[in-house]
């Protein structure tokens, strides 16, 4: 222990000078002074234990057995880094010793370390998590969220408060409410404790404690380590407003030395063999440095890795639909979104369901019904309304090897849930250099058209799809309803789907047994000669019947379904532009900057000379969805308004 905290202590001075230097880019932001709670927590862990780190992580990056070269050609931003040169001071990870990420988000990775408890437990495997957060992150919304789940499903994982007493430059005192963070542990039922965070034997005597409880599946265990930092927030603050004898009060009761002064009286080691250490760990240091300094930077090429993890190939062809018949089988769009997870959990035993209302209840809209019975409630988990926190344990779990499916009831909580799934499922794979793989589908419905007025009318796909590192498909049929969630499950990236209440009791025919629909392959649902329709969703049903109207009066409408918005299909929009030379895009988002923007604009850069007219879209009017009726049915978009756009581009 008192070796590592030296490791840490060093480290860090290390990189402060290397970024006055001007060789660390960015910032960084120094644990010095706070060694004790890294040393002494992860000293009460095994090897296979995880950990969840912050923005202020080296420490606990070097306690967990990080090799302090590859961190640091990682700050240098070297191509022998941990994540390559991808993510730096705040974003080191190392699965391969249990680490799951430094995360610069404040307070984002409690729900995430929840995840991973509850993968662990799922697969049966024998793994606390560790924790870490601030003072400040306390206060976050989504920390009570984690803190309440975890008590709930009874998780094995210590939350371990770093308390410095400082959120950025703002006294704790200020902003916080209580004296204490872990009296905040009562109104969750487990227990808060608080401990020295300069005494690291007193730090791992409470951790042990902690860690012995949760494998013994008494559930988590919130743990407040009052300790200090010996610098300001980070290497780019550079006013530090903390009051000076406070600042010497804490030098004062620096962890080494107390560390080594306990060894000293116990003669376990004398001030020669301290000293000794402290040398040993400097020369470890100078050599990190010379291994970062001697790594090659990443080439340019590197920059475009590592966005998506290999996605696995169907093993047969897609089917397509069956032939009609009195004999086809015939399921609605929710009865194919549930036997699609029903058999992926079969399939797979990491697969499970999460969500507001998915277990006994079946979902607001009966999706997941009649799974608690076959799957039990260890796979069918009924969550608290908390989105950030749904979201959140899918990733987590994602992380530790389990694959959730979360609903988000309504597709406008979405915006609830975003942190969790732009910041950290879409980027986690690509921040630590590929390490990590993030298979997690986020499912719900869009309930546009159903008078249900503004925060249940959104259709937000654009919002994820402009965010690099999610996938997003929009089934309109039972068929690819099924195909395509399956292929989500399946794959190792997150993957958001959007489901369109008013195709939800919309029956088609849909194969028996197992089949696949490819992510990012469209349908051409309709053949035409005269004009493209290109559309999903909602959208793409009332195409076709604009198309049918449309043939009544002699004008032929190619319609593409574009099931997944990405990856997109871009090749069988093309090919049929090259055919028609006038398109429509419908979409079921507000007009502006909305995804058919994108794929206007895909068009115009791809085939402008293909042309005949300009691209003409139909969308949501650029207001919120009103409630009454007639308000509702003029801002929407309806297979009347498709019709009619087309009429208008063939008379052009």
């Amino acid at each position: 222990m008192y070796a590592t905290m030296w490791r840490i202590r060093l480290f860090e001075q290390k990189v402060l000078d290397l970024y006055k230097a001007g060789s660390v880019r960015g910032t960084s932001h120094p644990y010095m002074g706070m060694e004790a709670v890294a040393v002494g927590s992860c000293a009460a862990i095994g090897p296979d234990d995880y950990v969840t780190s912050t923005h202020r992580g080296h420490g606990h990056c070097l306690a967990k057995g990080l090799d302090p070269g590859r961190m640091m050609a990682e700050l240098l931003g070297r191509a022998d880094g941990y994540c390559k040169g991808k993510g730096g001071s705040m974003h080191v990870a190392c699965p391969a010793l249990g680490l799951l990420g430094a995360d610069a988000v404040v307070g984002a990775s409690p729900p995430i370390a929840g995840g991973a408890a509850l993968a662990a437990r799922l697969m049966g495997e024998d793994r606390v998590v560790l924790c870490y957060f601030g003072d400040g992150a306390s206060n976050e919304g989504v920390f009570f969220e984690a803190l309440n789940l975890a008590v709930v499903l009874k998780l094995p994982i210590i939350f371990i408060c770093e308390n410095n007493l400082w959120a950025l430059t703002t006294p704790v005192g200020a902003t916080t409410s209580v004296a204490d963070i872990a009296t905040r542990a009562d109104g969750f039922g487990l227990p808060g404790l608080v401990v020295d965070g300069q005494d690291a034997l007193a730090v791992y005597q409470v951790a042990r404690e902690a860690v012995e409880r949760a494998r013994a599946g008494g559930g988590p265990t919130l743990i407040e380590c009052k300790t200090y930092r010996f610098h300001s927030h980070s290497a780019l603050v550079t006013r530090d407003p903390r009051p000076r004898d406070e600042v010497e009060a804490w030098l004062a009761r620096d962890p080494i030395h107390i560390l080594g002064d306990r060894l000293s009286e116990a003669g376990i080691m004398t001030q020669a063999q301290c000293d000794e250490a402290r040398a040993t760990e400097q020369s470890a240091i100078d050599a990190a440095l010379e291994f970062a300094q001697a790594s090659p930077e990443p080439a340019a090429e590197e920059a475009y890795t590592d966005v998506f993890a290999p996605s696995p190939q169907p093993e047969d062809e897609e089917p397509g639909l069956p032939e009609s018949g009195s004999d086809v089988r015939r399921l609605t769009l929710a009865e194919a979104l549930n036997e699609a997870m029903a058999e992926e959990m079969r399939r797979d035993a990491r697969v499970f369901v999460i969500g507001e209302d998915v277990a006994a209840p079946g979902g607001l809209f009966h999706v997941t019904r009649n799974l608690l019975d076959e799957f039990g409630p260890d796979r069918v988990i009924d969550a608290p309304v908390a989105e950030a926190a749904i979201a959140g344990f899918g990733v987590g779990a994602a992380l530790a090897g389990a694959r959730a499916v979360a609903e988000i009831q309504v597709m406008d909580f979405l915006s609830i849930s975003m942190d969790q799934i732009a910041n950290h499922a879409a980027k986690l794979r690509y921040m630590t250099g590929g390490q990590l793989c993030v298979p997690l589908v986020v499912r719900g419905s869009v309930i546009t058209g159903c008078g249900l007025a503004a925060q249940h009318g959104q259709s937000l796909e654009a919002w994820v799809a402009h965010i690099p590192g999610l996938k997003v498909i929009m089934p309109s049929t039972p068929y690819d309803a099924k195909g395509l969630l399956k292929s989500a499950i399946r794959d190792g990236n997150p993957v958001i789907c959007f489901e369109k209440r008013l195709l939800y009791d919309v029956p088609g025919p849909v194969p028996e047994g197992e089949y696949m629909v490819p992510l990012g392959k469209a349908a051409v649902r309709r053949p035409g000669q005269d004009v493209t329709i290109v559309a999903s969703g909602l959208a793409a049903r009332y195409s076709l019947q604009a198309a049918q109207t449309l043939a009544k009066e002699g004008i032929d409408a190619e319609v593409i379904d574009l099931r997944t918005l990405v990856p997109l299909d871009a090749d069988a929009i093309l090919a049929s532009v090259s055919k028609t030379h006038r398109v429509v895009v419908a979409n079921d988002g507000h007009r502006n900057c909305g995804f058919a923007a994108e794929i206007m604009a895909m068009i115009m850069e791809r085939a402008f000379d293909q042309l005949d007219a300009p691209v003409v879209r139909v969308a949501c009017d650029d207001v919120p969805v009103p409630y009454a009726a007639k308000l509702e049915q003029a801002v929407i978009i309806t297979a009347q308004k498709i019709a009619e756009a087309v009429r208008k581009l063939i008379g052009a």
